[in-house]
């Protein structure tokens, strides 16, 4: 692999992340799913939530992020392309995360450590997973006049 393609690779898998990260933010599944491979794992909190193949990572995230406001940020990636065909990322992670029905916000970050794998020509995910750094949660009642004025899609 020369460098132009070298290059072309990391930028695939740099929008391949943004819009796996685009679609948790925004809920949208359908594109979700076509970001990972079928045979897809994923180890979510140092492994704390685990899930494969690609369906019951889908299916977790659908119920886990469905009364929350989610905020996700992934940056300085360090993309490793080591064949034609597969590569791997460590990304820098921060999140922001309001659960207002249990009344917490969540900040954090981490970093992810990602597996990809090109397929038909398209790059997917074929493991990711991030391990924390830090998380800070606070309760609204400790907030003065805490309220959320405006939550996408509703």
């Amino acid at each position: 692999m020369d460098d132009l393609q070298r290059l072309v690779a990391i930028e695939a898998i740099k929008r391949l992340k943004a819009r796996y990260q685009r679609c948790v933010d925004t809920k949208d599944y359908e594109g979700l799913a076509t970001c990972f491979t079928e045979d897809a794992c994923a180890e979510y909190d140092g492994g704390k939530y685990s899930f494969a193949p690609r369906e019951a990572i889908v299916d977790f995230l659908r119920g886990s992020m469905r009364d929350i406001v989610t905020f996700h940020q992934v940056h300085t990636p360090e993309i490793d392309v080591l064949s034609d065909a597969e590569a791997r990322g460590i990304w820098y992670l921060q999140d922001f995360v309001i659960a207002e029905s249990d009344g917490m916000t969540q900040v954090g970050a981490g970093f992810y450590h990602d597996e990809y794998v090109k397929q038909d020509g398209e790059w997917r995910i074929r493991k990711t997973g991030y391990e924390r750094t830090f998380e800070l949660w606070q309760s609204h009642a400790e907030v003065p006049k805490w309220k959320l004025r405006h939550r996408f899609g509703k």
